[in-house]
């Protein structure tokens, strides 16, 4: 027989203390908001609801008159967690967590899958004097359409959002631009996972997805820059140039280079979260690219002239979240002619040099020697893969699982490079790259790309 606890009868009231240190058979000024355990004596503070600003609540039926999303296409709240983000110290909260509901809509079980009505997911926040819907800030203050403020202007865009591919319904893309489109961040994704200030949705239906935690109240008060994109290893949008520094005709301890000195180099990205890029992969001479892609030889093959230093440049910047830049490169071969035929392992590729910052795109390699590269299979891998289309996902033993999975649709990555000029090889912060002029109307066609450096940040053509 289950035990029954009374609590009461109240012989007294005290106002002195604080509602949870009067005693049990007290009634104190907030009391009704705590339970006394009459066995334990402990007080603990009961559950209950409070209203978002905003919303109405009929007195009658306790409902929500005024919804606290933009729309309401049969949602189901899947995820209640806490929310910490950078972008709340400038409010209310001070910093403090604040709650935040995954929701989702599946097709309708009667038509699906012949007929495929929606499969949407949006994360809400409740922001210090808003509720916040994942990518609602779009519009002319984040993002401006029509131009004027960042090309040729001086500020850069808050809203920095890859394209992302959706597979519900007809399919798409979508930066989140309109409320409609904005449906499908999430789409298919019933939980979420936080890694450091990262939130990743797994979107079963979609493009997995991280967010980097930043929001604002409304999309006329934008002061926080918000980032999604696609979750991954992903590599360097191109290759750095490698060039010779000073030489000398002569062999000294301070000329440590020899013309034909060949080698194939790359490059790898360092998280925040401790987690590295896949490299950029280095390609042979061929008939395509006779110079090859990554491959370096140094000088004239065969000549007599030493050199101090090996120039790198155009080391391309991380996306936020970047730390470190690992610079890798092979050991070398001596070539005596163009012709020479390659023994070098393109996949030996070792650590040279590391720049711990997200800025420098220079680097001055006076290392000749290859027993001074560091080998690390750990760090440089070949192996890893954009993550699977997942409906799960969580934690374990320092490593991401999920499940319920589809094959990841992404494919290649593309980056905005522009007409003039090398690469804009610069952060999503600088309103530099946005600024410069660009020749026409009809030379604005760019490639886009659905990943770093200047994604999602320009008008599309």
């Amino acid at each position: 027989m289950a035990e029954v606890l009374t609590f009461g009868p109240f012989t007294r009231s005290v106002s002195s203390v604080e509602a949870h240190l009067a005693p049990a058979e007290c009634i104190a000024a907030g009391s009704q908001n705590y339970l006394v355990d009459p066995v334990a004596g402990g007080a603990f503070k009961r559950s209950g609801v409070t209203n978002a600003t905003g919303d109405t609540i009929n007195g009658t039926t306790g409902r929500c008159l005024n919804g606290i999303l933009e729309s309401a296409p049969e949602y189901v709240p899947c995820r209640l967690r806490s929310f910490k983000s950078d972008a709340l110290a400038d409010g209310a909260s001070g910093g403090y967590p604040t709650p935040s509901v995954l929701y989702r809509r599946e097709a309708s079980a009667t038509t699906w899958p012949a007929v495929d009505d929606g499969v949407f997911g949006t994360d809400y926040v409740r922001r210090a004097s808003a509720n916040y819907v994942l990518l609602s800030e779009f519009g002319s203050n984040c993002y401006p359409t029509g131009g004027g403020l960042f090309l040729g202007g001086a500020t850069a865009p808050k809203y920095k959002v890859a394209p992302f591919w959706y597979e519900s319904g007809d399919g798409g893309y979508s930066r989140g631009a309109t409320e409609f489109t904005r449906r499908f961040v999430a789409s298919g994704s019933w939980d979420t996972m936080d890694a450091g200030r990262w939130r990743y949705y797994p979107n079963l239906r979609g493009t997995p997805l991280r967010w980097d935690g930043g929001c604002n109240d409304s999309s006329s008060s934008i002061s926080n820059d918000i980032r999604v994109i696609p979750t991954g290893p992903m590599p360097p949008a191109w290759m750095p140039t490698v060039t010779a520094g000073s030489s000398t005709g002569t062999r000294t301890s301070a000329y440590p280079w020899t013309a034909g000195d060949a080698f194939y180099y790359s490059l790898i990205y360092q998280f925040e979260d401790g987690s590295y890029s896949a490299p950029v992969i280095p390609r042979v001479p061929n008939g395509t690219l006779a110079g090859g892609y990554g491959w370096f030889v140094l000088g004239t093959p065969g000549a007599t002239t030493y050199y101090q230093t090996i120039e790198w440049s155009n080391i391309p910047i991380g996306p936020a979240g970047t730390v470190a830049r690992v610079l890798l490169r092979s050991r070398k071969m001596a070539m005596t002619a163009a012709t020479s035929l390659v023994t070098v392992d393109i996949s030996d590729l070792r650590v040279c040099g590391v720049l711990k910052n997200n800025t420098q795109k220079t680097f001055r390699d006076s290392l000749a020697d290859d027993d001074g590269l560091l080998l690390n299979e750990d760090v440089v891998r070949f192996d890893t893969i954009v993550p699977p289309r997942a409906r799960y996902i969580g934690t374990g033993d320092n490593r991401c699982i999920v499940g319920y999975t589809l094959p990841n649709q992404l494919a290649i990555q593309l980056a905005a490079a522009g007409r003039r000029g090398l690469r804009q090889n610069m952060d999503d912060d600088s309103a530099t790259c946005l600024a410069r002029p660009l020749p026409s109307t009809a030379s604005r066609r760019l490639v886009w790309s659905c990943l770093w450096q200047t994604a999602g940040r320009l008008p599309l053509p």
